[in-house]
């Protein structure tokens, strides 16, 4: 996977919308929109563990989804905040609001995760 690849998405691990290799400068002027907190602290233990500006490392928002055996899922739907089911009968269509490639079904880690050689 290259720098700046724009081609990942969400199915391949990657943050959400962005590309998922980073360098650390790019962490540190916080081009990924994080909260200052985190910044702040990925790049403190970046620049512990000797990592310089123009290196590489890959990032991840890890993701969690729960489907019960009653076809309740995680996440938030337009007609039930707190959860979404699978099959949901909307007039005469069925939406299976806990597919994999459902945004709403799906809780989303607060932060990320830095993985750097």
């Amino acid at each position: 996977m290259a720098y700046n690849d724009n081609s990942v998405n969400e199915n391949h691990g990657g943050v959400l919308n962005k590309p998922y290799i980073y360098k650390v400068k790019d962490i540190k002027a916080n081009k990924l929109g994080l909260p200052d907190d985190s910044v702040k602290r990925w790049t403190e233990i970046l620049t512990s563990k000797g990592h310089k500006d123009n290196e590489l490392v890959c990032v991840f928002q890890p993701r969690v989804q729960v489907l019960d055996n009653w076809g309740w899922c995680t996440g938030s739907c337009p007609y039930k905040e707190g959860g979404c089911y699978n099959e949901y009968k909307v007039a005469n269509n069925i939406d299976n609001h806990c597919e994999p490639d459902s945004l709403n079904a799906w809780i989303e880690y607060n932060d990320i995760v830095i993985v750097a050689p």
